[in-house]
């Protein structure tokens, strides 16, 4: 390049550093007045001779022996144990997502004992060197010598100000000072607007999506000018997370291990086939990866000496990787950034009214084809393009040096990402302070309470170069010493979207800043006597924060005039103090993050196998409401008859929906396994979250196992109701029942074990149907059966011993209260479900609609169609009577009863995957022991926990031995609906007080306004049914008919509490909340 030399003094020589997770680069630039410069990028790296590329590796390696001395970037090999990912430890506090497994560290390597901000200025100052050296050798050496000299390093949108200062720490450590921060994605909008026409006008707004090695960065911003000089303003604050590339890297490696076994990891991670094959996949793999799920990858792992397997199509050391495989390696870091994407987008058209015109991907990963397809399918239809610049790998490194380089192009003014602000004693005001404890102050005489005073709000707009004072106010002895004059004052920043009062968790300590008043004039100090009498000092002052750069400097001011000196630090977290050598190209971590993240793993390992269609036909079949109609009209019909069957199936219908309803919103949010433990824990009162929680889980859990028993129990009857048909001297009940339960628990769970893909389609085939019978049974019931007047709707039965017809009629409502009891069981199915948060609420939902229509068709049905009540009450199984007084046909009767007995297997297929899934949730999330929390790793299956459940059953069943069959069936459902229906109250209960104080935020399935009233009107259902669900539904109460439910409800409440003040209590945090975070980043 060559330069004229006229004025040296004005001539300035910037260099910008973008220091990368996985990759770095430096760049530079003469700026000389009147003349338009030039960016040039170093593409010239020691151990990459013969390649030109902006970037280097941000890899470096210590000698083992003297840690002083290190390879570094290119000179690195990918045989060589390097340390990679420095740089996400500079921001220890950035939450790092659920579905990121950490590296375990080598075990034969000591520690470095070097902190990670001197293994960053170790290798910044390495690249650093390496850069002068090349500039120095393409310039004048006298013109190098002369320009004045300006630095700047890019760093994350989202990390702190401890991660930024440490970084300027870490720059002023490898010999670069003074150096100027700038936001990543700010360096990236500024180079790919200047550099590339892309028809953006005035006004126009585009969201820069920075997606590098570590983390990924997104900014929206809005043209102001286009000349004479580009200026942009940010319209929406940044957010970010830890959802790179390297991340991709991690989750290949978990891949492996499931395809080798943990029992071959330990020695291939040894052999070079382990660096090989990850060095393929980080080179070529991922890079080429276009979301094409035909397409067929190669990894080998040369001498690695690993076992064939043909399922996982492993052979001769080599792996047939798929697109589909590759895609779930993918999809989990995809739906992050898609999230963060989408959140932006959304926040720019509710602050403009209008969509951004474009999204631009920059850094490594922004450049990967998967990922522009991914969010081009997502805004096709929104007419937003997505751009990705063909240099977008050093897109950063070189709008930073533009950034310094005057008359090209500038971000005009920021928004404000956090809230900043002091704490400060106020006046106490027993109004407004309530509750609060206030601490008197004896030198004024008055109580004061700990309050915040916010100078910067979240979303703020921040001109560049503006300043913001921060007042403090400082109290002297009247015989104070120069030392006291030594202030330390706390920043604090808060992420809460509006900004707390009161200091508590939402708020915590930015920085402390010491101010040094030791050199002001006593003029300065303001005397006055306290209300004690003595003789006080008063010292005035303000820190000012410039919001040029992006980390925040800080001077003093007395009287509006600049004096004394401020130092502001940072506190680092002692476990982060020192680090060791990973394993290859492998992540820093420690080896209870690791456990953590692998038990994390082996318990979130399912398949997400449901479409919406497929969870539909399994609720649909679930409840089986029409044809389960006729085998609880008993209750029904003992109680109250006709009349208050037909009228309280109305009532039940109504108040299911709303409940239905409701718990739709929720699963919109979190459509978890857990769920109501889950909603209890997010929306009940702070101070009793963990106790609620507990119990919830408890309730809800004994509920549906019980429940299991109940349907096993159900279906029985119908194939023993056949049995009879057939051969009138059988006698059902007692061990014949349990023997039927044992074979189809055993059959349910082998195919819940072994053929669970089946299980959707065998659903959706169920569910068809289901939809078939119905209309056979309509045609059949009404073409032959001989009718009974309109008047039976308004005939009353009393046969069960209760004098009171209220509460006779009350207690036929039992026998559509328990048609629906577990509506919501498909949610426990939402990390198995495609897209849950849409299709668990609509198949829910509408599954209760339709089953509450087809019920209510046959309701009319069974009422027009059946014989006298005092024959159903006679017969083993009504729903069977009835189709034999309809056709006068055995087989005709056989035929269609074997139909339903089809439909109750499926439904109890339905049932022991949905009861196992919440034992599983369950024991992951502490309740039952962990060891019942593994998915086993080749079905992808709770196995373990679907064992449990179904020995539990088994156990159950075994109450049916020496009793009817009506009254265990009888006992155990009603116990089943207490437990549940005790769990539903709890959860409409503390969503309806979160939505009363903290308000809700919904998700994308919603009823809006009408969310409040479904609501009320759910609970005030829930309400009822729990009253009668107690009652013994015939008098007198003898031991053999006795409704057993009220006190074994109470015994698991007695035991559910002795557990919580035993274990629970001091033991228990909780849900995993590491499990939400990766659930809802995979539900898509």
């Amino acid at each position: 390049m060559s330069v004229p030399i006229t004025n040296l003094a004005d001539d300035r020589l910037v260099i910008s550093l973008d220091f990368g997770t996985t990759y770095s680069g430096v760049a530079y630039a003469f700026n000389v007045p009147g003349k338009k410069a030039d960016v040039v990028p170093i593409q010239d790296w020691p151990g990459l001779e013969g390649y030109r590329q902006p970037k280097v590796p941000t890899l470096i390696m210590y000698d083992e022996k003297d840690p002083s001395k290190f390879k570094w970037g290119g000179q690195v090999d990918w045989r060589d144990p390097a340390v990679q990912g420095v740089k996400l430890l500079l921001d220890p506090d950035q939450p790092r997502p659920a579905y990121l497994p950490v590296s375990s560290l080598k075990k034969d390597r000591k520690a470095l004992g070097k902190p990670p901000v001197d293994v960053a200025a170790d290798f910044i100052g390495a690249i650093y060197k390496h850069a002068l050296s090349v500039i120095q050798s393409a310039e004048l050496q006298g013109y190098f010598n002369f320009c004045q000299k300006e630095f700047v390093l890019s760093v994350p949108a989202v990390w702190s100000d401890k991660a930024k200062d440490l970084t300027l720490k870490a720059a002023k450590k490898a010999g670069i000072h003074p150096v100027t921060l700038i936001k990543e994605p700010e360096a990236a909008a500024l180079y790919t607007l200047t550099t590339h026409d892309h028809a953006i006008n005035t006004g126009d707004s585009f969201v820069l999506c920075d997606a590098g090695g570590g983390t990924v960065d997104l900014i929206t911003y809005e043209i102001k000018k286009i000349e004479p000089h580009l200026e942009l303003t940010e319209l929406v604050p940044g957010k970010g997370g830890m959802a790179g590339s390297l991340g991709l890297n991690k989750r290949f490696e978990e891949a492996v291990r499931d395809v080798v076994g943990e029992d071959q990891v330990f020695h291939l991670k040894k052999t070079v086939g382990w660096a090989k094959a990850l060095n393929e996949f980080d080179k070529n793999i991922k890079t080429a990866f276009n979301g094409d799920l035909a397409d067929i990858h190669y990894v080998s792992f040369p001498k690695a000496e690993l076992r064939d397997d043909l399922d996982e199509g492993l052979t001769d050391n080599c792996w047939e990787m798929t697109g589909a495989v590759l895609q779930e390696i993918f999809d989990p870091i995809i739906q992050d950034i898609l999230r963060l994407v989408d959140e932006q987008v959304k926040d720019a058209l509710y602050k403009r009214g209008q969509n951004v015109k474009a999204i631009f991907l920059v850094g490594g990963f922004g450049s990967s084809r998967y990922l522009k397809g991914c969010l081009e399918r997502v805004y096709k239809s929104m007419d937003i393009q997505v751009v990705q610049p063909h240099d977008a790998w050093g897109a950063i490194v070189n709008g930073a040096v533009l950034s310094r380089v005057s008359n090209q192009a500038s971000v005009v003014s920021t928004q404000a990402v956090r809230h900043y602000g002091v704490c400060s004693w106020a006046i106490f005001n027993p109004l407004t302070d309530h509750g609060k404890a206030p601490e008197y102050h004896p030198d004024e005489g008055k109580f004061r309470v700990e309050k915040l005073t916010w100078y910067i709000y979240m979303g703020e707009d921040l001109q560049r170069d503006q300043t913001i004072k921060f007042s403090f106010m400082q109290t002297l002895e009247k015989n104070y010493t120069p030392a006291d004059l030594i202030f330390h004052s706390k920043l604090y920043f808060s992420e809460a979207k509006v900004a707390p009062d009161y200091p508590g968790p939402d708020v915590k300590s930015c920085c402390t800043v010491r101010s040094d008043l030791r050199g002001i004039g006593r003029n300065k100090l303001v005397k006055r006597r306290g209300a004690d009498g003595r003789t006080y000092f008063d010292v005035h002052y303000n820190l000012v924060l410039c919001t040029a750069h992006a980390n925040l400097k800080f001077s003093l001011e007395i009287d509006g005039k600049e004096m004394g000196s401020v130092e502001a630090s940072y506190e680092v977290k002692k476990e982060l103090a020192c680090i060791n050598v990973s394993e290859q190209n492998g992540a820093l971590g420690r080896d209870d993050a690791k456990r953590g993240a692998d038990t994390l793993k082996e318990q979130t390992r399912t398949r997400r196998l449901f479409s919406t269609p497929q969870l539909f036909a399994f609720s649909l079949v679930y409840l089986g409401t029409w044809y389960s109609i006729a085998t609880n009209m008993y209750f029904a019909l003992n109680n109250g008859g006709p009349a208050a069957w037909f009228w309280s199936y109305i009532i039940v219908v109504a108040g299911v929906l709303c409940q239905a309803a409701t718990f739709g919103e929720m699963a919109s949010i979190q459509p978890i396994a857990g769920a109501q433990y889950y909603w209890t824990w997010n929306f009940s009162p702070p101070g009793c979250k963990r106790f609620l929680a507990w119990m919830q889980g408890w309730m809800t859990w004994t509920g549906y196992v019980a429940l299991l028993a109940s349907c096993l129990n159900g279906n029985t009857l119908v194939l023993e109701g056949m049995i009879q048909l057939t051969h009138p001297d059988y006698e059902p009940g007692g061990w014949h029942t349990t023997v039927i339960i044992f074979a189809t628990v055993a059959f349910c769970s082998v195919v819940n074990l072994f053929a669970f893909r089946l299980v959707p389609w065998f659903e959706l085939l169920s569910g068809i149907l289901n939809i078939c019978l119905f209309f056979i049974f309509i045609v059949v019931l009404w073409v032959l059966s001989p009718r009974n007047s309109t008047a039976i709707f308004f005939e009353s039965n009393v046969s069960s011993g209760w004098d009171n017809y209220f509460v006779a009629a009350n207690l036929a409502a039992l026998s559509n209260i328990f048609l629906f009891c577990s509506f919501e069981s498909v949610i426990h199915m939402g990390e198995e479900t495609r897209d849950a948060k849409r299709a668990v609420p609509t198949a829910m939902f509408w599954a209760v609609f339709t089953n509450g229509l087809l019920g209510f068709v046959m309701v009319i049905t069974f009422a027009m169609c059946m014989p006298s009540v005092d024959i159903l009450l006679n017969s083993s199984s009504p729903l069977v009577t009835i189709i034999l007084n309809t056709t006068g046909s055995l087989k005709a009767t056989t035929a269609m009863t074997s139909g339903l007995v089809v439909l109750g297997i499926s439904g109890n297929m339905g049932v022991v995957s949905s009861v196992s899934r919440l034992t599983w949730a369950w024991a992951r999330d502490g309740g039952l022991p962990k060891y019942f929390s593994i998915v086993d790793g080749k079905s992808r299956v709770p196995a373990r926990a679907v064992v449990m459940t179904s020995i539990i059953v088994l156990l159950l069943s075994l109450l049916n031995i020496g009793s009817s069959s009506y009254i265990a069936l009888n006992a155990i459902v009603s116990l089943s609906s207490l437990a549940i229906y005790m769990s539903y109250a709890i959860v409409l209960a503390c969503v309806l007080y979160a939505r009363l104080t903290n308000g809700l935020q919904l998700g994308q399935w919603n009823l809006g306004r009408a969310g409040t009233a479904t609501n009320v009107l759910g609970l005030i259902y829930i309400i009822y049914a729990m009253i009668w669900l107690p009652f013994p539904t015939d008098l007198p109460a003898t031991a053999s008919n006795m409704n057993y439910c009220g006190p074994v409800f109470g015994a698991v409440l007695v035991a559910a509490i002795t557990l919580w003040f035993v274990k629970a209590q001091r033991g228990w945090d909780g849900p995993n909340s590491a499990v939400v975070d990766f659930v809802l980043k995979t539900e898509s």
